[in-house]
């Protein structure tokens, strides 16, 4: 048992498996941020679908309470992978004895594509252990109420920490519901209890984020990421099926069992029967979204790490049949070997995976730790309303280029790098004119530039001067990781100077008008509070303006109470002009929204940024319009 308990880290110090690989990935990153910096990302940015995945995020983020950053990381997966090993030992030896139990602990441990996933910050480092614990435990729990809600629960997590998973979990219940068909006044009881562990997790993740963050819509970010992949986004990242197949062979891995499973179901057994089918499911599930619809995962590597929970149980679920029957049919026996042979090989040879058969050196610990510092560097947006993006060289043929890259998707990559003609981004640190005139009539109030070379910093900084940007430096600093002196990261910090004021008129408040469900829930001397519809993408409320002539502004006093608020500038019915957001905060914040040419009839107009099926409400003090901008 021992043994069983510590083999994942037994193989994993032979292979030289690293504590954290980042792995150039920013969606891993992603989720990291998410458990370290959740209030910071969420009131700055709103809730894109990465914010909803409560679990994948809330175990890195207890973690690292617990344990720390940096330990918080390894310390999880490892507890994981040992539980997970430990667990199989258990159940298959339970049910057939104690070689089947080494068998499906070995199946877990010596997997490359499960190696992975003690080093990788990607949901799937969760999502994966969750279900094989959750899948287990129902089968063990002989309808023990406290287990199954406990495996419920892991199974909810699992399901909320990606889509994929969800689907896993769905595809595996042939194999629960087999291992335990032949009670099934356990097999009722169980799936009872399990369904309230499961159905309160998500009970429980939706009450946080409506209560916590007034955002009941959980499932809305979802439900339109899948609506833009069907409407063709999916084919930016759909390869060519050759070169996604040639990068990841490991697709392959579901048909080489399959025919040692489906000859070995013939005898009326539920639970490998249970096993064909899931497997035959699954492989048909992932295989058929490419091949039938508008799916990507072939062409993504990673997202194999889904059909683990599947493959492991299935091959040691089919070890353990062979042992228990003491089959006398050894062409059956050999087709076995063969299947999980060619299926280790097949995973084994996929780059993704490869690369952790001690081939894999990272570094990347000292990335989190300057990203972590950077953090510390910057206020924090409940104390402070200013509109903040980054500009840094993520080129990867760059030295350092990963690193920034990683340190820049601590505050989510390319949502929050610096635009500029056109919506592209800024080139580093020499930018066109066209881009500075973008930026001058931004509403970015802050701008970041990293660099670990302090001259391209300095030479980004004499950039800003050159095109006469109105930015101010705040702060300058170096920042040094703790694990590695020779790690350094030079930060500059901007602030943009605002023109200086001297005349201004109030905007008549009780002009606000709301419409398509918005609200003007109060009106009195001191400000109109307002509460969006619940649809995200139409405006809930406008304020005629009257006349502005470019360069002139309005300065709009306002707290944002829940959600997150987009401020536009139009001319009457018009496209937007100019725009900015604002996020929840604590005090009153003032905006500036700039004319960028004459406006006859300018209209101020609010638009809620939160998920539809949720609501953003703002306290609007007052707005104010300037008569004469003086340039500071």
């Amino acid at each position: 048992m021992i043994l069983a308990a510590i083999l994942p880290l037994l193989v994993s110090f032979l292979l030289h498996v690293p504590r954290v690989a980042l792995d150039n990935f920013t969606d891993a990153v992603f989720y990291l941020s998410y458990a370290r910096q959740f209030g910071e990302l969420v009131s700055r940015y709103g809730f894109i679908y990465y914010a909803t995945r409560f679990g994948g995020i809330l175990p890195d983020a207890l973690s690292g309470h617990l344990f720390g950053e940096i330990n918080g990381i390894w310390i999880l997966r490892w507890g994981l992978s040992i539980a997970v090993s430990l667990t199989l030992f258990l159940f298959f030896r339970k049910r057939y004895g104690l070689l089947p139990g080494m068998i499906a602990s070995l199946l877990w441990s010596l997997n490359p594509a499960a190696l992975r996933l003690l080093c990788t910050t990607y949901v799937d480092s969760t999502a994966v252990p969750f279900l094989i614990l959750g899948c287990v435990l129902f089968a063990a729990a002989g309808g023990n109420r406290l287990v199954c809600v406990l495996a419920g629960v892991l199974l909810g997590l699992a399901a909320s920490a990606h889509l994929y998973a969800a689907f896993a979990l769905f595809l595996l219940v042939p194999w629960m519901m087999g291992s335990l068909y032949e009670n099934r006044a356990v097999l009722v009881r169980s799936f009872t209890w399990t369904s309230v562990g499961f159905l309160g997790t998500f009970l429980i993740g939706w009450l946080w984020y409506w209560v916590v963050w007034r955002m009941p819509a959980l499932f809305g970010p979802t439900i339109e990421l899948m609506r833009d992949l069907g409407g063709g986004q999916a084919a930016l990242w759909k390869k060519p099926l050759i070169t996604a197949l040639r990068e990841t062979p490991a697709w392959f891995a579901p048909f080489a069992l399959l025919p040692a499973l489906m000859l070995a179901s013939i005898r009326e057994n539920p639970l490998i029967r249970g096993a064909a089918l899931s497997l035959l499911m699954s492989a048909g599930f992932f295989w058929g979204g490419d091949l039938f619809g508008n799916a990507y995962v072939l062409s993504m590597p990673f997202y194999y790490s889904f059909l683990i929970p599947v493959m492991t149980l299935s091959s040691a679920t089919l070890c353990g049949e062979l042992v228990a029957r003491k089959e006398k049919c050894k062409s059956l026996i050999w087709l076995s070997v063969a299947g999980i042979a060619l299926a280790s090989i097949l995973v084994g040879s996929t780059g993704k995976f490869a690369q952790m058969l001690g081939h894999y050196r990272a570094k990347d610990i000292p990335v989190i730790e300057l990203a972590s510092a950077l953090s510390e560097e910057l206020p924090k947006a409940q104390q402070d309303g200013k509109v903040m993006r980054f500009w840094y060289d993520d080129d990867l043929s760059k030295p350092g280029g990963s690193d920034r890259r990683m340190i820049g998707a601590f505050w989510l990559h390319t949502f929050v790098k610096l635009l500029g003609e056109k919506e592209l981004y800024v080139s580093f640190p020499i930018m066109s004119p066209g881009d500075a005139e973008t930026i001058r009539s931004s509403e970015v109030n802050r701008i970041v530039i990293f660099d670990q070379d302090p001259m391209l910093v300095n030479r980004a900084l004499e950039e800003i001067k050159t095109q006469k940007l109105p930015y101010t430096i705040s702060k300058m600093t170096t920042l040094t990781a703790l694990s590695d002196s020779k790690r350094t990261l030079s930060v500059a910090v901007l602030e943009r100077n605002h023109p200086l004021i001297t005349e201004v008129s109030s905007v008549d408040f009780k002009g606000w008008n709301a419409y398509h469900n918005g609200k003007i829930l109060s009106q009195t001397s001191t400000g109109t509070d307002l509460m969006s519809g619940k649809i995200k993408w139409w405006d809930f409320a406008e304020l005629p303006i009257g006349s502005m002539k470019k360069g002139t502004s309005i300065v709009i006093s306002c707290r944002v109470e829940s959600g997150m608020i987009r401020f536009a500038l139009h001319e009457g019915t018009g496209g937007i002009l100019e725009q900015t957001e604002m996020w929840l905060t604590k005090n009153i914040q003032e905006l500036i929204l700039t004319a960028p040419c004459d406006i006859k009839d300018a209209v101020l107009t609010l638009h809620s940024m939160y998920p539809r099926g949720s609501q953003s409400q703002v306290f609007i003090e007052k707005v104010e319009k300037d008569e004469l901008p003086i340039a500071p």
